[in-house]
């Protein structure tokens, strides 16, 4: 949502689901499923190999990602799309880091293949371990969405 708006409705989010969206990122590093099994609901995208998946993540998401035939998305993607002013894209890590990526010099498809190859490997293997990035935009809404293989 535009913060710069007259919207009541906006405004209103602004003012009371936003930290709300805030503490709920804060509880899912803190409570992640490696340390104590709780996990938060997440909108998941599944449907036939090749049938657009990643295409209606990308529309959501504003972040170019990989596409072709065959097993494409070959581990979880974890989008956190959240409002922002300024465009911003992170990499996070179990560990609660995270590292900003310059877009301007980075092909976001290439990055994401990348950071899969070293996760899965060169081979169409699939794993459970993620990929998980946090995409800041005043283009997106606040939403948590994953790609699965």
């Amino acid at each position: 949502m535009d913060t710069e708006t007259n919207d009541p409705f906006a405004k209103a989010y602004d003012e009371k689901v936003r930290p709300l969206m805030n503490k709920i990122d804060e509880a899912r590093r803190y409570l992640s499923p490696n340390r104590d099994r709780i996990t938060f609901p997440n909108v998941v995208v599944v449907g036939d190999q090749s049938s657009g998946k990643s295409s209606l993540l990308e529309a959501l998401s504003l972040v170019e990602l990989p596409k072709g035939t065959g097993i494409v998305t070959r581990c979880p993607l974890v989008l956190r799309l959240r409002n922002s002013k300024e465009r911003k894209v992170y990499r996070l890590y179990d560990d609660n880091q995270k590292t900003l990526l310059d877009e301007e010099n980075l092909n976001m498809s290439q990055y994401i293949e990348q950071e899969t190859r070293k996760l899965a490997g060169n081979q169409k293997n699939i794993v459970h371990e993620l990929i998980e990035l946090q995409i800041e935009d005043h283009r997106v809404r606040d939403l948590t969405v994953v790609d699965l293989p």
